[in-house]
């Protein structure tokens, strides 16, 4: 295991986030998920994004991907008006025109902030084409150029608009299914377009894989690109040392590699705090590379977090190849599991990493990226590209 003096490193590949969330205090009663009682209950903006970046990796971050952060929205009538619609989408739209006016008012060489690489907004896929067709009407990015004469700048509101992402982790059995989703997906892929899946194999159930996979057999050639967000939330709870016989962890495998033939597929590394167990972790299992065997405390330390996560990551990079794995920060939602935990409380101690979610998030993966490369699983190249260079491909972001 690399020790930790050296982190952080003195370069580093560019950086790409793809994965964060926007919102701020007006947009809260917007959110599906938000409560008055959450962590995150707070203004989450560029300029905080800025911030938590860690100082050492700043000089080499290039730009995020902002994805949808859920909103509120109704299903309209078939045979709606298109005021009817902009009601009933009142939020994601609005959602929509808030990052692509903070894109179009980037100053991000002059302050310093991070600037948005592009826009992946919620979209009805479930209502098939001709909603989404109406939609893409309302989002306004059918040959849209805005300028801004008073800076000169020309953006065209079309340029910004990636893909598009519906959750599908707390959907029913079918979902994935119906006639007019799969041909909502093909709609997308004849765009060009993306679409983010989120999926929850823990709390939801490996069925969802199971699904995707009819899915995927029913999309055929048709498929857009589909981004996997966090390697579908796999089941951190279940010690290391049980992986290689844990049925869970053998069906997870089997199915993956299924998904992983499908060439449009792309696995995405993000979203890991949000499903680590705050129980002590069990010992380092003998199997894990050059682990050291140090004595647990009741906190664990970098290394077991590491165990915890790495064989879920090696199989997703062993499957997918690391020319179809992207890496993500899934902020502010790391936050919410870090704050306070025991996993920010060994972070801390061990003093090897910027003290918020993203700077450990970031220093996890190179340490976990370190030991794929003496395995030979990735060399210098797709380690750039893993950090950046994959993630400006997929989403056609200039790098």
């Amino acid at each position: 295991m690399p020790s930790s003096s050296g982190y952080p490193p003195s370069s580093h590949p560019q950086i790409l986030d793809t994965h964060i969330h926007l919102f701020t205090e007006e947009r809260f009663p917007h959110l599906n998920w938000l409560t008055s009682d959450s962590p995150l209950y707070a203004n989450h903006s560029v300029p905080e994004y800025t911030k938590c970046i860690s100082p050492a990796l700043k000089p080499y971050h290039r730009g995020f991907v902002f994805v949808e952060t859920d909103c509120r929205y109704t299903d309209p009538p078939e045979q709606a008006s298109t005021t009817e619609l902009s009601k009933a989408w009142a939020h994601v739209l609005e959602e929509y025109s808030y990052v692509y006016h903070i894109s179009q008012f980037d100053e991000a060489p002059l302050t310093g902030q991070i600037p948005v690489g592009g826009i992946v907004p919620w979209a009805p896929v479930h209502l098939g084409p001709a909603m989404l067709d109406r939609y893409l009407e309302l989002l306004n990015v059918i040959g849209g150029v805005t300028l801004e004469a008073h800076t000169g700048k020309v953006k065209q509101r079309k340029s910004m608009l990636k893909g598009f992402r519906q959750l599908l982790q707390n959907k029913p059995r079918g979902t994935m299914l119906t006639d007019e989703f799969v041909e909502g997906l093909k709609w997308i892929g004849k765009k060009g377009l993306i679409f983010e899946v989120g999926l929850d194999t823990r709390s939801t159930g490996l069925w969802q894989l199971e699904e995707f996979i009819a899915l995927l057999e029913r999309l055929g050639d048709e498929a857009p690109t589909l981004v996997i967000n966090h390697l579908c939330k796999p089941d951190f709870h279940i010690p290391p040392s049980e992986l290689p016989s844990h049925p869970t962890f053998l069906t997870f495998s089997t199915l993956l590699q299924q998904i992983s033939t499908y060439p449009t597929t792309i696995m995405k590394l993000s979203g890991i705090f949000s499903e680590l167990p705050l129980l002590p972790f069990n010992p380092i299992p003998p199997q894990f590379p050059t682990a050291p065997h140090l004595p647990l405390t009741l906190e664990p330390t970098p290394e077991d977090i590491i165990a915890r996560i790495y064989p879920w990551v090696s199989l997703a990079v062993d499957l997918f190849t690391p020319e179809r794995v992207i890496w993500g920060s899934d902020w502010p939602m790391c936050n919410a599991h870090y704050q306070g935990s025991n996993v920010k409380k060994s972070i801390l101690s061990a003093s090897v990493m910027n003290a918020d979610a993203w700077g450990t998030w970031a220093g996890l993966t190179d340490w976990v990226l370190n030991e794929l490369e003496k395995e030979g699983k990735i060399n210098g190249v797709s380690r750039e590209g893993i950090w950046g260079g994959n993630g400006s491909r997929v989403y056609g972001v200039d790098w």
